[in-house]
């Protein structure tokens, strides 16, 4: 018989679920650490923008040009030219690293896979399993999901496109919002702004990259291993931060052709559903597989005031309302990377502008 989770048991009350938190926990480590060398990076950079920023205030403090004349000065020339050449330069660099960082994410999640299923069926010896495991080939894993490949869509694109992308947002950016007469102090925050997202944008790239490299080969791990892989769980990282699509999603079943589409720097993992022992030749060990409960169950556990927060208020009065159901909560889109993903659905998404705007600001009409 199964051995059933209920929604008030911690979850790494069971053996293979405290192993997959653990995964998750050296990968959100390394994931990081990662990040945190690409800040460094990108401090360096600004460093080295700071003598075109400081003249190009200069000249607006002396001069205070309007807005034609400051998109024709020189020195604001000089400024996005640096941001491009220093922006650029970062990409090339951020580009060799995150192939370092794919790799080794694909290697882990290799490691990882065998430890699952071993977790899975303890009635098993460790050997058995190690002895039949399909090693994980890095190379099939770029092949399959070519957002990988370091000539792909993913890399070439950072190389190529990141920072001519961000000088011209800094451009826009100074250029929409500056105003005759504007203090210096106020267009060194548009700068600072500007290339704030830049960094934004940089490490969201990393982080979803990291992600993505993992679950895919976390994927073809499972595909390998389908003598004793089946399928798997959406298994969502339940807390303040999870978004309400990884809720909905959350202990929903999948067979090995899909893959866990979760959005930009979604934390999601795909828990192996093992074949059971009867299905191992084994029918005189009890099965111990979990059953996770599904996120909606998760939800309903939840006090009022953390699934109007969770929710936001306008869309728990609907739900509430039961003007949808929960699983209307999660709605696809596409990257041009990574292909399709899956993000929260808005209010007006799930019921349209006329009836949503009934329920916003949390009024029950």
């Amino acid at each position: 018989m199964t051995f059933p989770i209920p929604p008030d048991l911690p979850a790494d009350e069971h053996p293979i679920i405290k192993t997959m938190l653990a995964a998750r926990r050296r990968l959100l480590r390394r994931d990081a650490a990662a990040l945190r060398e690409l800040a460094g990076m990108y401090a360096k950079a600004l460093d080295r923008l700071k003598a075109d920023r400081n003249a190009l205030l200069k000249v607006i403090r002396e001069s205070a040009p309007d807005r034609d004349q400051l998109i024709r000065l020189a020195s604001f020339d000089n400024l996005i030219a640096g941001v491009r050449r220093e922006m650029t330069n970062l990409a090339k660099a951020m580009a060799g690293n995150l192939s370092q960082e794919i790799l080794a994410e694909i290697g882990a999640a290799g490691d990882d896979g065998l430890l699952l299923a071993q977790t899975a069926l303890p009635g098993l010896e460790a050997a058995y399993i190690r002895g039949r495991w399909v090693i994980l080939n890095p190379d099939q894993v770029t092949t399959m999901f070519g957002f990988l490949d370091p000539t792909g869509p993913l890399i070439a694109g950072i190389r190529t496109n990141y920072g001519p992308a961000l000088a011209e947002f800094v451009r826009e950016t100074i250029a929409t919002g500056f105003i005759a007469g504007m203090n210096p102090r106020d267009v060194a925050r548009l700068i600072a702004q500007a290339l704030g997202e830049g960094l934004n944008w940089a490490m969201t790239t990393a982080r979803t990259a990291h992600l993505w490299a993992y679950r895919a080969a976390a994927h073809q791990n499972y595909l390998n291993n389908s003598w004793v892989v089946k399928g798997w769980t959406w298994f969502a990282q339940l807390d303040d931060r999870v978004c309400m699509s990884c809720v909905a999603q959350h202990g929903s079943e999948h067979p090995l052709t899909e893959i866990l589409a979760d959005h930009h720097q979604g934390r999601c993992a795909p828990l192996p559903i093992t074949r059971s022992y009867a299905e191992l030749g084994f029918p005189d060990i009890p099965d111990l597989r979990p059953v996770v409960p599904s996120g909606e169950t998760w939800f309903r556990a939840q006090p009022a005031v953390l699934q109007r927060r969770m929710m936001g208020p306008g869309k728990w009065a609907a739900w509430n309302a039961g003007k949808f159901d929960f699983s209307q909560l999660t709605v696809p889109y596409n990257d041009p990377v990574y292909g399709r993903m899956l993000r929260e659905n808005s209010l007006k998404g799930i019921l349209g502008g006329d009836l949503a705007q009934l329920f916003y600001g949390g009024k029950t009409p």
